[in-house]
Protein backbone atom coordinates (compact mmCIF):
# COMPACT_ATOMS: atom_id res chain seq x y z
CA UNK A 1 0.00 0.00 0.00
CA UNK A 2 1.39 3.45 -0.69
CA UNK A 3 0.95 6.10 1.43
CA UNK A 4 -0.43 9.54 -0.08
CA UNK A 5 1.93 12.67 -0.07
CA UNK A 6 -1.34 14.64 0.26
CA UNK A 7 -1.27 15.91 4.12
CA UNK A 8 -5.25 17.44 5.33
CA UNK A 9 -5.01 20.34 7.12
CA UNK A 10 -7.38 21.12 9.48
CA UNK A 11 -10.20 23.84 7.86
CA UNK A 12 -8.63 27.56 8.46
CA UNK A 13 -11.53 29.48 10.74
CA UNK A 14 -11.52 32.81 8.95
CA UNK A 15 -13.48 34.58 12.56
CA UNK A 16 -9.90 34.41 13.96
CA UNK A 17 -7.29 36.73 13.19
CA UNK A 18 -4.64 36.76 11.13
CA UNK A 19 -1.22 38.54 12.90
CA UNK A 20 1.45 39.98 10.36
CA UNK A 21 4.46 40.79 11.96
CA UNK A 22 6.68 43.61 10.31
CA UNK A 23 4.71 46.61 9.19
CA UNK A 24 7.09 47.91 6.73
CA UNK A 25 6.04 47.89 2.29
CA UNK A 26 4.92 44.36 2.26
CA UNK A 27 3.66 43.92 6.03
CA UNK A 28 1.00 47.22 4.80
CA UNK A 29 0.38 45.21 1.75
CA UNK A 30 -1.10 42.24 2.80
CA UNK A 31 -2.64 43.48 6.21
CA UNK A 32 -6.49 43.05 4.59
CA UNK A 33 -8.14 40.37 6.44
CA UNK A 34 -9.09 40.65 10.09
CA UNK A 35 -5.66 41.77 10.97
CA UNK A 36 -3.39 42.42 13.74
CA UNK A 37 -0.08 44.16 12.54
CA UNK A 38 2.75 43.77 14.79
CA UNK A 39 5.76 46.53 14.65
CA UNK A 40 8.41 47.64 17.09
CA UNK A 41 8.31 50.42 15.55
CA UNK A 42 5.50 52.73 16.37
CA UNK A 43 5.97 54.99 13.17
CA UNK A 44 5.96 52.30 10.92
CA UNK A 45 2.72 50.90 12.44
CA UNK A 46 1.18 54.09 12.01
CA UNK A 47 2.17 54.69 8.36
CA UNK A 48 1.29 51.24 7.74
CA UNK A 49 -2.30 51.77 8.79
CA UNK A 50 -2.44 54.91 6.95
CA UNK A 51 -0.82 53.78 3.79
CA UNK A 52 -3.46 50.72 4.21
CA UNK A 53 -6.38 53.10 5.07
CA UNK A 54 -5.65 55.04 2.40
CA UNK A 55 -5.65 52.79 -1.06
CA UNK A 56 -9.85 52.68 -0.29
CA UNK A 57 -12.56 55.00 0.34
CA UNK A 58 -16.00 54.93 1.35
CA UNK A 59 -18.05 51.55 2.84
CA UNK A 60 -14.26 49.77 2.15
CA UNK A 61 -12.21 51.99 4.20
CA UNK A 62 -14.78 51.66 7.11
CA UNK A 63 -14.45 47.62 7.16
CA UNK A 64 -10.59 48.08 6.64
CA UNK A 65 -10.30 50.44 9.75
CA UNK A 66 -12.73 47.99 11.80
CA UNK A 67 -10.73 45.11 10.95
CA UNK A 68 -7.26 46.54 11.41
CA UNK A 69 -5.17 46.86 15.00
CA UNK A 70 -1.63 47.93 14.61
CA UNK A 71 0.13 46.71 18.13
CA UNK A 72 4.21 47.39 19.40
CA UNK A 73 3.29 44.35 21.54
CA UNK A 74 3.93 40.66 20.00
CA UNK A 75 1.44 39.16 21.95
CA UNK A 76 -1.21 41.19 21.41
CA UNK A 77 -0.68 40.22 17.71
CA UNK A 78 -0.65 36.73 18.15
CA UNK A 79 -3.57 36.34 20.48
CA UNK A 80 -5.89 34.17 19.72
CA UNK A 81 -4.59 33.73 15.59
CA UNK A 82 -4.56 30.91 13.93
CA UNK A 83 -2.31 31.86 10.87
CA UNK A 84 0.65 34.37 11.39
CA UNK A 85 3.60 34.85 9.09
CA UNK A 86 6.64 37.39 9.29
CA UNK A 87 7.99 40.20 6.96
CA UNK A 88 11.26 40.82 8.59
CA UNK A 89 14.35 41.24 5.93
CA UNK A 90 15.62 39.12 4.00
CA UNK A 91 18.44 37.67 6.41
CA UNK A 92 18.21 34.34 7.19
CA UNK A 93 19.44 34.24 10.88
CA UNK A 94 16.99 36.89 11.71
CA UNK A 95 14.06 34.81 9.97
CA UNK A 96 14.79 32.41 11.74
CA UNK A 97 15.14 33.78 15.15
CA UNK A 98 11.82 35.32 14.22
CA UNK A 99 10.10 32.10 13.60
CA UNK A 100 11.12 30.14 16.59
CA UNK A 101 10.02 33.46 18.74
CA UNK A 102 6.90 32.97 16.87
CA UNK A 103 6.24 29.20 16.42
CA UNK A 104 6.93 29.54 20.92
CA UNK A 105 3.80 31.72 21.31
CA UNK A 106 1.69 30.76 19.09
CA UNK A 107 -1.60 27.90 19.87
CA UNK A 108 -0.67 24.31 18.46
CA UNK A 109 -3.01 24.60 15.88
CA UNK A 110 -1.63 27.92 14.10
CA UNK A 111 -0.10 28.02 10.76
CA UNK A 112 3.11 29.67 10.55
CA UNK A 113 4.51 31.54 7.09
CA UNK A 114 7.53 33.52 6.15
CA UNK A 115 7.42 35.93 3.01
CA UNK A 116 10.68 35.38 1.66
CA UNK A 117 11.68 35.71 -2.16
CA UNK A 118 15.64 35.15 -2.00
CA UNK A 119 15.57 32.91 0.49
CA UNK A 120 14.92 28.67 0.76
CA UNK A 121 12.15 27.47 2.21
CA UNK A 122 13.60 24.42 4.23
CA UNK A 123 16.24 26.45 6.67
CA UNK A 124 13.14 28.52 7.54
CA UNK A 125 10.86 25.51 7.77
CA UNK A 126 13.22 24.04 10.50
CA UNK A 127 13.74 26.78 12.44
CA UNK A 128 10.15 26.00 13.77
CA UNK A 129 8.51 22.99 15.85
CA UNK A 130 5.60 22.61 13.23
CA UNK A 131 7.33 22.37 9.90
CA UNK A 132 4.29 20.50 8.68
CA UNK A 133 1.96 23.88 9.22
CA UNK A 134 4.56 26.62 7.99
CA UNK A 135 4.50 27.74 4.57
CA UNK A 136 6.43 29.87 2.50
CA UNK A 137 4.96 32.69 0.22
CA UNK A 138 6.40 35.57 -1.72
CA UNK A 139 3.63 38.76 -2.20
CA UNK A 140 4.26 40.37 -5.11
CA UNK A 141 5.03 44.57 -5.34
CA UNK A 142 3.95 45.72 -8.35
Amino acid sequence: MTESLVQTFPPFDPTRPVAVIGAGVMGAKVAWASTRLYDVSAPALQAAVERILGWSEGAERDRLAANLAGTERLDDALAGAQLAFENVPEDLALKRSVLADLDARLGADAYLGSNASALPCSPLAVATERPDRFFDMNWSDP
